[in-house]
């Protein structure tokens, strides 16, 4: 306002510094990142977890869903989603930005009714049977090498178990860290091998049997040979009668 002294009064002067004023908020909004402009809200119901510090794919597929429905007004398209191994949530919106929730407001650990901390190792830890039973030369007294297999393969298949033991008929017990125990039968460790098949050697093979057949086709030729010697010596004793009979005659 001119007072007529051709100065500008005070008021002017405000005026025009609360212009500039709302131009400088303007631009401050401009220059704000999407995670400024939205504030997340969180999700009615938490996520049951069994494990809060390890969650299941599935588990942070529902608190991301959950994020997700809470917030289907606020999240620009292109907004990202991500959930932790215990349930933090990052959200990145297309800008990059990103905003974070707690997973102690996205997820809460079942309760436990108490059964599982009152069974003991051996509970928690059924006995597995190796992929292979031993096979031993004696299921009724295995050798130190051959128990020393079947603790190996127990051990292998059961790594819960602090010390396996196995007596000399194959039985195996599982101790755990806690001193409860679990068994497993020997028929369900080791097996017999089974005795050699013995093959025929070729000679044996090839060779005919001495049979009864064999022992009368002897017999015949034996018999023959001794007809055709006194046949023989039946011809040898006529010549020799007829050769003395002519000497006779000549004689004479």
């Amino acid at each position: 306002t001119d007072d007529g002294s051709g100065d500008t009064t005070d008021d002017d002067t405000n005026t025009d510094d609360g212009s500039d004023d709302n131009t400088d908020d303007d631009n401050k909004d401009d220059s704000s990142t999407d995670a400024d402009k939205i504030e997340p809200s969180l999700p009615s119901d938490k996520v049951e977890v069994e494990d809060d510090e390890n969650l299941t794919d599935e588990e942070k597929e529902e608190v991301k869903d959950n994020i997700e429905e809470a917030n289907k007004d606020k999240l620009p398209e292109g907004t990202d989603v991500d959930v932790d191994d215990n349930g933090d949530a990052t959200i990145t919106y297309p800008d990059g930005s990103k905003d974070t929730i707690d997973g102690d407001d996205l997820v809460s650990q079942k309760e436990d009714d108490g059964k599982e901390e009152s069974k003991t190792d051996a509970e928690k830890n059924p006995a597995n049977l190796p992929e292979n039973k031993v096979e031993v030369d004696n299921k009724d007294k295995l050798s130190q090498e051959e128990i020393n297999k079947v603790i190996d393969a127990v051990k292998r298949a059961n790594p819960e178990a602090v010390e396996v033991i196995v007596d000399s008929k194959g039985n195996a017990t599982l101790v755990y860290k806690d001193g409860s125990k679990n068994f497993i039968e020997a028929n369900k460790l080791v097996v017999e091998k089974k005795a050699p098949i013995k093959v025929p050697s070729q000679n044996a093979a090839n060779r005919p049997a001495a049979n009864s057949t064999n022992k009368n086709a002897n017999k015949n030729v034996k018999t023959g040979v001794t007809g055709l010697t006194g046949v023989l010596a039946t011809l040898a004793a006529a010549a020799g009668g007829l050769f003395i009979s002519k000497k006779k005659e000549e004689d004479k």
